[in-house]
């Protein structure tokens, strides 16, 4: 896993809503194409679900839903 990162914010309520808001792109953090295509499996869940977060048995799901197999001991 690669760190990412994060710029924190530590002025109070209202100064935060005063700047410019920019949204940022996923290309943004320049990740691999199997995280992006991972990331765009969860956002189709939510949309379709119309829930915030999937369950550990839906993320599964998604997962074989992309190919993605158990493998026996290596």
């Amino acid at each position: 896993m690669r760190d990412v990162p994060v710029k924190v914010d530590r002025r109070k309520g209202d100064e935060r809503r005063k700047g410019p808001r920019r949204k940022r792109s996923m290309n943004q953090y320049d990740l691999e194409a199997d995280v992006l295509e991972f990331i765009g499996a969860i956002g189709r869940f939510k949309e379709r679900s119309g829930r915030p977060f999937p369950t550990w048995s839906e993320v599964l799901a998604i997962l074989k839903g992309l190919g993605y197999e158990k493998r026996g001991p290596e």
